[in-house]
């Protein structure tokens, strides 16, 4: 089995690093990602400068082999497609672990779940692993050993064409794993105001992310509940019901 591993956090994060050990027990791993942290870089591409792809020598005494990438998330998958398995492209994309959640609408803007995007448009199947913490130095184990014997099932079983899986572990032990829907939510409290030395406002994001509908079952939910959920993705954003509904409703004229 060859997985292509990325992530967005950088190719120095402890959570990548944990998951190439763990998964280059049972796959050939090649790690490919960014150069420095690019979180929240969703589906972004370089498209106007030239990307590098380095080799990290450190990776000759590892079970795995590294490569930083200049670029985001994304380019990190799609150059790795066209460049080291340009002959033979691998059996699973991998990205994470991310250094905190991406449950809800942080997929949207999650360049963890973008990279795996990424993959599903080239119709191989993808997992995005995160964990609900942002430390520079988290307990990566239960989401290893779940991947670990996981991501043999995801190739065993395959995935439909253009659709990838989320996975969100809770912070603490989770009480088990639950299959959930994408939640809708929104943010609030996006940004704290503060100012430079020389009194210029500036604006620091932060925020957090809540259920305006109060749906029960989602991935959101669950993960409050103490849960790490599993959600199918797709590529296809339209709304087929409502498509199906204003072509009849809506007749259009020129």
């Amino acid at each position: 089995m060859k997985i292509l591993l990325t992530n967005d956090d950088g190719v120095h994060a402890q959570g990548i690093r944990e998951l190439a050990e763990t998964l280059a027990q049972i796959a050939t791993v090649t790690v490919v990602a960014p150069t420095e942290p690019r979180s929240g870089a969703s589906s972004q591409i370089t498209s106007r400068t030239p990307l590098r792809l380095t080799f990290m020598e450190e990776s000759a005494q590892l079970p795995y082999q590294i490569y930083s990438c200049s670029g985001t998330p994304v380019d990190c998958v799609k150059l790795a497609l066209n460049t080291l398995f340009a002959s033979e492209l691998p059996d699973l994309v991998v990205s994470g672990i991310n250094h905190g959640r991406n449950d809800g609408i942080c997929a949207i803007y999650s360049g963890t779940v973008g990279a795996a995007i990424e993959a599903a448009i080239a119709r191989i199947p993808a997992v995005a692993f995160s964990l609900a913490d942002h430390s520079d130095k988290c307990d990566f184990s239960e989401v290893c050993a779940f991947a670990k014997h996981f991501i043999p099932q995801v190739v065993e079983h395959g995935l439909p064409h253009t659709t990838m899986l989320n996975v969100n572990f809770p912070k603490a032990p989770s009480k088990g794993v639950k299959w959930a829907p994408q939640g809708t939510g929104r943010f609030v409290n996006e940004y704290m105001r503060a100012e430079t030395p020389h009194g210029t406002p500036v604006y620091w994001m932060q925020g957090d992310q809540v259920d305006p509908d109060q749906r029960t079952g989602t991935d959101h939910y669950w993960l409050i509940e103490g849960y790490a959920t599993i959600s199918p993705l797709q590529i296809d954003m339209t709304d087929h019901p409502f498509l199906e509904q204003v072509a009849q409703q809506w007749p259009l004229h020129l």
